[in-house]
């Protein structure tokens, strides 16, 4: 297996995603921001909660947009001559840089995730969970307890999947197959406990508000404007997919299981046309 080439579509799908998702993000924490004070309300844990989640997710669009910028993600990987065509050997800056990209990543992302999904659950908490010795506020206090638990052990996991020798994550392939955990099973953990977290989330408050005093088209507007967070979990369930694929067929840098998914995806639609 050459390693010639990386894990990415383009350097111009890289770096719109970087960008695009960040800004949609912070303009959305912005607009909540707005409202509590147009609104008078005191702010609660659950918007503060926001605001690490957004900047985790900073670092994360940061981080890519230099790899773009320095040809480590994005671009095929280039493989010295005196390399002689085994790649996990190779030892280059370009390589190194990615590694240490990818670490970045997989240390931020559960933290960004973890600090979001709290956030939904501490509003929950506010709004429905009226008696505090209450069967509603158990479960949401237990499910605050175990997001905290969750996204304290993948970001671990992260940080010593080399143990103590941190720089095994991106000194080479090879060092990296020798010192360190496997990634990519790792990140199939986070991604599944991940999804089935985002369905519990979003199924939290609809027996809930169904209890309430309510019309019952006023029960079933509410209820749509809560099931808004289904897009969470769509992403949450590409996500799984690709990191599935990714697993069981294993890691070809020949091939990208991004622009594969979507390629796929593609051509249904163009034998129908």
């Amino acid at each position: 297996m050459a390693f010639d080439k990386g894990y990415w579509c383009t350097p111009t799908h890289v770096t719109a995603a970087a960008i695009g998702l960040f800004i949609l993000d912070i303009t959305f924490v912005t607009l909540r921001f707005v409202a509590r004070k147009k609104q008078r309300q005191t702010l609660k844990v659950d918007d503060w909660i926001v605001i690490p989640a957004t900047l985790f997710t900073l670092g994360i669009s940061i981080s890519m947009v230099y790899g773009v910028s320095q040809k480590a993600i994005g671009y095929p990987y280039e493989i010295p001559p005196e390399a002689e065509g085994n790649g996990l050997l190779v030892t280059t800056r370009q390589i190194s840089l990615a590694g240490q990209i990818q670490w970045n990543y997989y240390l931020l992302l559960p933290l960004a995730l973890g600090c979001t999904k709290m956030s939904f659950l501490f509003f929950y908490r506010r709004v429905f969970a009226i008696d505090r010795t209450g069967a509603t506020n158990i479960l949401l206090v237990g499910m605050i307890v175990f997001i905290i638990a969750w996204l304290t052990a993948f970001f671990l996991t992260s940080l010593f999947q080399c143990k103590l020798y941190f720089s095994a994550a991106w000194t080479s392939p090879i060092a990296q197959l020798e010192h360190c955990i496997s990634l990519p099973k790792v990140a199939l953990a986070l991604t599944i406990t991940d999804f089935v977290t985002d369905i519990i989330i979003l199924a939290i408050p609809i027996p809930l508000i169904w209890q309430l005093n309510l019309k019952p088209t006023k029960k079933i507007a509410v209820t749509a404007v809560f099931l808004l967070g289904a897009v969470t979990v769509a992403v949450s369930l590409l996500r799984l997919v690709m990191t599935a694929r990714l697993v069981i067929f294993g890691f070809d840098p020949d091939t990208d299981a991004i622009c594969e998914l979507i390629q796929v995806n593609a051509e249904p639609e163009q034998e129908h046309r």
